[in-house]
Order: C-alpha cells, then sequence, then structure tokens
C-alpha cells in the first residue's frame, strides 16, 4: 500500500534514486513469506522528503550495510523501530534544498 502525503513536487534526482534503492533494498531484506502487509509513506515537506515503510508480521533486519551507505551517502536520516513479531518501521528523510534545482519556493 502506498500512501503520499504533502504536496508532491520535483526532487532531486540524487534523492529520487536514492529514495527508490532504500525501497528496494527495504523489501529485499524481508522474508515475504511471513509479512501480512508493506505500508510506504512519502511525505513531501517544504524541506525535507521522507519516506516511511512499515512491514507487518515479522521484524525485518534494517538497516542493511546498503541502506546504512545509501542514506548516508545522500545526507539523510535513518531510525528503524520493531515491534518483536508485530511489525518493523524504516523512516528515512532527506533535506531538500529547491533553490539548488531551480525552483522557488
Amino acid at each position: 500500500e502506498l500512501q503520499v502525503e504533502g504536496d508532491p513536487r520535483p526532487v532531486p534526482a540524487s534523492v529520487d534514486l536514492t529514495v527508490y534503492r532504500l525501497l528496494e533494498h527495504a523489501i529485499a531484506a524481508a522474508d515475504l513469506r511471513d509479512v501480512s502487509a508493506i505500508e510506504v509513506t512519502l511525505t513531501f515537506e517544504p524541506e525535507f522528503l521522507e519516506l516511511g515503510v512499515r512491514i507487518s508480521g515479522v521484524c525485518v533486519p534494517w538497516p542493511t550495510p546498503t541502506m546504512s551507505d545509501l542514506t548516508q551517502l545522500g545526507d539523510g536520516h535513518l531510525a528503524v523501530e520493531q515491534v518483536p513479531g508485530v511489525s518493523t518501521v524504516l523512516t528515512v528523510r532527506f533535506a531538500i534544498n529547491l533553490a539548488r534545482i531551480g525552483i522557488a519556493t
């Protein structure tokens, strides 16, 4: 399930690709046989883009080294919360400098 919050707008290509790859690695790290639901949230705020991923039914071994590296390369902040046997939640936030990509605020 995908939910978009805020006002979607262009983001730097590097952030766009990083968010895509993070989601790809987050799902790949889960044993999908035991997953009851995957919820993805993209939150657009004036100065940041946040990716939220909740996998219900299992604890997922997040962050993977690749996820940590991608977040660091994008100068983002990554957090993981786990409730054993219930869900694992990944939140990654990237600052967006709209002036750098030529978009007026």
